[in-house]
Order: structure tokens, then sequence, then C-alpha cells
């Protein structure tokens, strides 16, 4: 909008002369004044279009960095739908908090936009449609609809195949609930709380290449109505799993395929999901270091893991607590990593004493005192270091007097004749156990 002038008895000269200065009374709008045009059309729209002309009819061309640009606004709802933003790359923060905005910007051309992170961040009334929107090239969408109370609307066809962090993406939008099983995720590397809170979100993401993901730490807690088959994710790169189902209060799919050999952080991972019952026994486990909570209120869960390599585990504190049918064998389990019973580790959970695991027992096997030999094709030797065992028997015991073959040795008369036999197995028995019976 120009500003109205009065020509009369001015010289028709002179009235095209001053008119190119007239239409570049209103400043052209870059990088640089566009926040301060934004800050004073929220604060005095009459002098900002005095300045710049109504916010609808900017001129945005030129325009590159809209991060943050209506971020806090609470009140702004002004029609930006003609904007032109092909050259902006940077739209990060663009509507967060920005509680009352609602307009049709789904014809904008976001092509060159590579940051999209918290872009609608609590914009609370947001529900517009920008299914069509060209997001090829963004890499980050972090946060993008967190706490959207509104927004539902169909993105199911958007490329974000250039996207790598997904993290929050979906946390606390409380009613998304759209099709996404499309995507290409295959070069995103954290889903960490993707999904949080997304409490109606339950669509198929089986498909989903995830290979590349590090993280989905609180992926799916709190997300009640998620009971999607995702068994058959590569989840073979992810090292945090901790929280990741934690009260997903309907979930109760197969994962016994998952290759679970570099995750280190199990904590709470299925904690307060009462209905979860599947057969992780399976699982390698063996690079765990945290598994608290990790049954913690699973009402249902009732699976052998008997078998699971726990060696390397330093926290189990409430693992099994309020697990009320969990009842499995873990006496075999290794837990030289505690000296005693973690706190509340099986604490109104169906578990018998004799079950439990030996705590502060050592993991010493037959195999750590066998040599394999290759001999020629197929055929192998195992040579048993029958002093080495007595020996570290006699370290880790403090045996005294120390204990020798002697001790473990079984007589057994063959022909008249008294053979003395040796179980490597009963030396490393003794071991586990602290000592002779």
């Amino acid at each position: 909008m120009y500003p109205m002038l009065r020509f009369c008895n001015v010289p028709l000269f002179l009235i095209l002369v001053m008119w190119p200065l007239l239409l570049d009374a209103q400043t052209l709008i870059t990088d640089t004044n566009i926040q301060t045009a934004v800050d004073l059309w929220v604060d005095d729209e009459v002098a900002a279009t005095a300045a710049y002309g109504h916010i609808s009819t900017w001129n945005t061309s030129a325009v590159t960095d809209m991060s943050g640009l209506f971020e806090d606004k609470n009140a702004f709802n002004d029609d930006i739908s003609n904007w032109e933003v092909s050259a902006v790359t940077d739209m990060n923060n663009m509507f967060n908090n920005a509680h009352a905005f609602n307009q049709d910007i789904g014809n904008w051309n976001v092509s060159s936009v590579t940051d999209m992170s918290r872009m609608f961040n609590d914009a609370d009334a947001f529900n517009e449609d920008i299914g069509t929107w060209n997001v090829s090239t963004v890499t980050d969408m972090s946060y993008m609809f967190a706490s959207t109370n509104a927004f539902d609307q169909n993105i199911g066809n958007w490329n974000v195949g250039s996207v790598t962090d997904m993290r929050s993406m979906f946390l606390f939008a409380r009613v998304f609930n759209q099709y996404i099983g499309d995507w290409d995720v295959s070069s995103v590397l954290d889903m960490k709380q993707m999904f949080n809170a997304a409490f109606l979100f339950n669509q198929n993401i089986g498909d989903w290449d995830v290979s590349d993901v590090t993280t989905m730490e609180n992926m799916f807690n709190n997300a009640y109505a998620f009971d999607g088959d995702i068994g058959d994710w590569d989840v073979s790169a992810v090292i945090e799993m901790d929280y990741m189902f934690y009260n997903c209060s309907v979930f109760n799919q197969d994962l016994s395929g998952w290759d679970v050999t570099s995750v280190t952080d199990m904590h709470n991972m299925f904690n307060d999901n009462v209905l979860f019952n599947q057969d992780l026994g399976d699982w390698d486990v063996s690079s765990v270091t945290k598994m608290s909570g990790m049954f913690g209120g699973a009402e249902s869960f009732n699976q052998d893991i008997g078998d699971w390599d726990v060696s390397a585990v330093t926290s189990m504190s409430s693992m099994f607590s309020g697990a009320v049918l969990f009842n499995q064998d873990l006496s075999g389990w290794c837990v030289e990593n505690f000296n005693s019973s973690p706190t509340r580790f099986a604490h109104n959970s169906a578990m018998d004493e004799a079950d439990l695991p030996n705590w502060g027992s050592s993991c010493i096997s037959v195999n750590d005192f066998s040599v394999f030999s290759i001999l020629d094709g197929n055929k192998f030797h195992i040579t048993e270091e029958y002093q080495k065992a007595i020996d570290h028997f006699n370290d880790v015991t403090n045996a005294n007097p120390p204990a020798t073959l002697q001790d473990f040795a079984d007589a057994v008369i063959v022909d008249g004749e008294i053979h003395m036999t040796v179980s490597l197995q009963n030396i490393v028995d003794a071991i586990n156990a602290g000592g002779l019976d």
C-alpha cells in the first residue's frame, strides 16, 4: 500500500519525476530489516504500514533467513500467504510460540529451506494444509511440530530423504495421527523423543529404513495409542533405547529379531508398558550397561531371558519392580559388578529367591581355561589348562593353604587300579562360588 498523496495543482512533469521516489518510500524487505519490520508490525501496525506497507504485500523475495521471525508473537495471525520465500534457507523457530497463528501458507515455495527445526513448536492453533511443500533440501526437522495442539494434516508425501535430525519432531503433538509410512528416513541419525507424548499416533511405520539411527531414547514414551509392527526395523546402529516404550500403554509387538548389539542403555525401556509380553530371549545385550527400571511396572511381561549376557551392566535398580507376573530363572546371570542385590531389583514381582542372580559371583567359564587349536580341515583340538584354573582360583579366593589339583580330583577304580580324574568345570564352579564347599 503506497502513501496517499494529493496531486492538485502539482505539475505533471513533477509527478513523473517524483513517482519512482515515492515508490521507494516503502523500504525494501531484506535480511537486514525483516525482523525490525515484523516487530514494528506487531507493536504498531499503522507505523509499520507507513514504513513498509501492509504485511500481506511485503516483497520478501530477497530474504534468505526467516529464523525466529514470529517467535513469541503470541497474538500474530495476519495473512502472509503471498510472501515470496523461494530464497529462504532457514526457517528454524519461525512460528515458535506463535500461539494464535493459523494462516494458509500451503502455497509457499520452501524448496531452498534446509532448517525447519522448531518451526511450529508450540504453535497451538496452527492446522493448515502444508502437504504439498517441497522439503527435499531440509536436513533438520527436530521439534518441528512439538507441542502442537491442533496440527493433524496429511504430510505423508513429503520427501524427507535429506533429513538427518527428527529428534522430538512430534513431541507432544497431541492430535497428530497421519500416515507417514512412506517417508524415506534412511538419512536420519536421531529419532530421540520423536513421538514422545504423541497421544493419538498409531500409524504403520514398519517399512522405515532406520539403519543409520543411533538414538531412539524416549521415541514412543507416553505414545498411548501406538501399537505398530516395527519388528523388521534394522536397529543395529542404535546405541540408546532408554525409555523407548515407557508407558506406551498398548504396545505389544514382536521385537525378537532386533539386533541390539550396539545398544548400551536400556534403562526404563519397557517401564509401565502394561501389555508388552514378547520373546526377547535371543537378544544380545552384551554391550548394555544400564538396565535399571527396564521392566518396572511391565505387568504382563514374563519371558525367558535367563541366557542374557548382562556382564557389562552396572545398574539394575528396580529392573523388575512391579513386574507382577515375572518369575523367570535368572540364577545363571553373570552379575559380578554387583556385590549385593540392587535396590528394589525384583520388588513386587513373582520371582522366587532361588531364581535371583547370584550377586557378586564370578563369571568365569570353562572357555577361559581352554585353548582351541585347529588341526586340519574342520578338525580342532581343545587343550584344558588345569593349573591355570587352579592358580586363578587361588588368586580370587585367597585360599589358605592354596588349593591344588588334588582338591578337585576324583578317584575312580578301574580293573583294580586307582585312576585320578579332574573336571575343569568343577574348578570353574568353585571359582564362581567363591571357594570350595
